[in-house]
């Protein structure tokens, strides 16, 4: 931990009305986070809850756009031990907060989200570590205990987005061992999966078939080889969904 700056400090510093504070402790949020070497959960929330109070005050979009990744740039600094509290802990203010952004604020943070969940699954691959453990940071707060669906469907459209393109590159990056890319994938996928089974609307599934469309027909085979839920029913949906998917994919191209 830093010697000269405690977290309270650093909370009080991100929150800061005043303006050049609070853009020196965003500068500085990287450089305390080098020698964190503590994963206390409750000392986390209070920095991320100062970080949010200052985000919300940043006021054009370069800067909140800039400010947002510095929390990409902390990601590379902290070990896996602590990472996983830095991730869950903003889960888990977000999920609990979601409530309380106007239209305007919660744009901003839906760009802070796209960031931390990019971040997320890249670390998930780039990791010798059990990605199970990277998982939860998101499923305890977005699928186990979700209290702000919207936060969850949103989520939906990032993984849409963004697991594709990081498996495309996961792949070209680890062509000798393409197997270790598709079982990571999978275990990504998840969560969503009982989310989805657990939700049950219509909303939920079509955001599940529109993360399935996304991938390449190579995965979703992968993905089908490699699912091994106990839960038959769990199971029945699963395979249901992806034979939708490739059956559709495969009458456009007939087309």
């Amino acid at each position: 931990m830093s010697d000269t700056v405690s977290y309270v400090d650093m909370a009080r510093m991100l929150a800061s009305n005043e303006v050049e504070q609070r853009e020196s402790a965003f500068l500085q949020l990287t450089k305390f986070f080098e020698t964190y070497d503590d994963a206390d959960r409750l000392q986390m929330l209070r920095l991320w809850k100062g970080f949010f109070v200052g985000f919300c005050l940043v006021d054009k979009t370069d800067n909140q756009l800039k400010t947002a990744d510095i929390v990409l740039e902390v990601v590379d600094k902290l070990s896996p031990f602590v990472l996983p509290v830095y991730l869950s802990a903003f889960w888990e203010l977000i999920t609990k907060e979601w409530h309380l952004y106007d239209k305007f604020t919660l744009d901003k943070f839906l760009s802070l989200m796209r960031r931390v969940f990019s971040a997320t699954l890249r670390f998930i691959f780039s990791t010798s570590v059990d990605p199970m453990v990277f998982v939860k940071t998101y499923q305890d707060f977005l699928f186990e205990k979700p209290k702000a669906k919207g936060c969850t469907y949103h989520i939906f459209d990032v993984l849409s987005d963004e697991l594709p393109r990081i498996v495309g590159e996961e792949l070209v990056r680890n062509a000798d061992n393409k197997e270790a890319v598709y079982d990571r994938a999978v275990i990504i996928l998840e969560g969503f999966f009982m989310f989805s089974n657990k939700d049950k609307t219509i909303r939920t599934e079509k955001e599940l078939r529109r993360v399935l469309t996304s991938l390449d027909e190579e995965i979703i085979g992968e993905v089908l080889e490699k699912i091994n839920s106990e839960d038959w029913n769990l199971r029945h949906k699963y395979l249901t969904l992806i034979f939708e998917v490739l059956n559709a994919n495969q009458s456009e191209s007939e087309e």
